[in-house]
């Protein structure tokens, strides 16, 4: 891939009333480039370095 975005958002959707706890308990999460709700979660792109 040439280009990609060096960061995302996982769009959770308006938890704060839906009584979820628990991650793994979401559904129909998707993704964008800009936040989009307060409970979204940021991702940054960092580049792996070599250990030495």
């Amino acid at each position: 891939m040439k280009k990609y975005t060096k960061r995302i958002f996982l769009n959770l959707g308006e938890i704060e009333h839906s009584g979820v706890k628990d991650f793994n308990e979401l559904s129909e999460i998707t993704w964008s480039e800009e936040r989009v709700f307060d409970s979204d979660i940021e991702y940054i792109r960092v580049t792996k370095t070599k250990k030495k």
